[in-house]
C-alpha cells in the first residue's frame, strides 16, 4: 500500500492541528507540531479515516445501484441518497476541526458532534463549502496553487469552524 494513502488521514489531522495552533495559540512553528500530532494520531485515525472513506465509496456505489432499479424506485431513492450524502459531506467538513479542537472523543461522538454542528450552523457550513469550491476552481485555473491549496483550505475551514466553536461556547 502506498504511504500517502496510508497516512492521508493522520496527516490531515496533523495539518489541522498545526492550523489550530496558528489560529488559537498564535504559534508559528510548523514541523515539530506537525510531526508530534502526526505520530500521536497515526494508528487511530488511519483506521477511522479508512472506515469513513469506505462509507463514502459505498455512497457512490449506491448511486450506481439506483440507476439499475425500476423507474418508480429511482427518483425517491435518489432524493433520499442525495440528502444522506449531503449530511455525510457536511459532517466530513467538521470532522478534522472538531477532532483537533475537542480532543479525546470517541468516533461516534466525533461523527455525532460534526453532524450536529454542521447542521446547527448551516450558514457557516455553506460558507465552508463555498470557500472550498472557490479554492478548487482557482486551483483548476492556476495549477501552481496545487502546492498550497491543502494548507490554505485547512486554514479557511478551521477559521470558519472556529466561529462555530466560539458560538457554541457562548451558548
Amino acid at each position: 500500500m502506498c504511504i500517502p494513502i496510508v497516512t492521508i488521514f493522520p496527516a490531515t489531522v496533523a495539518l489541522f492541528g498545526v492550523v489550530r495552533s496558528w489560529i488559537i495559540k498564535k504559534e508559528t512553528q510548523l514541523w515539530k507540531p506537525f510531526f508530534t500530532t502526526f505520530k500521536e494520531h497515526l494508528k487511530p485515525h488511519f483506521i477511522f479515516g479508512s472506515i469513513w472513506m469506505v462509507l463514502g465509496v459505498l455512497f457512490v456505489l449506491d448511486f450506481k445501484l439506483i440507476q439499475n432499479l425500476p423507474e418508480g424506485f429511482q427518483f425517491p431513492l435518489f432524493i433520499f441518497l442525495v440528502i444522506i450524502v449531503l449530511l455525510y459531506l457536511f459532517t466530513s467538513i467538521f470532522l478534522f476541526p472538531i477532532l483537533v479542537h475537542f480532543q479525546q472523543q470517541s468516533w461516534i461522538e466525533l461523527v455525532k458532534n460534526s453532524l450536529l454542528l454542521s447542521v446547527s450552523h448551516l450558514f457557516i457550513t455553506i460558507a465552508i463549502v463555498s470557500s472550498i469550491a472557490v479554492l478548487v476552481l482557482l486551483t483548476l485555473s492556476f495549477p501552481f496553487l496545487l502546492l498550497m491549496v491543502g494548507s490554505l483550505t485547512a486554514y479557511v475551514v478551521f477559521t470558519l469552524c472556529n466561529i462555530s466553536f466560539r458560538k457554541m461556547k457562548a451558548e
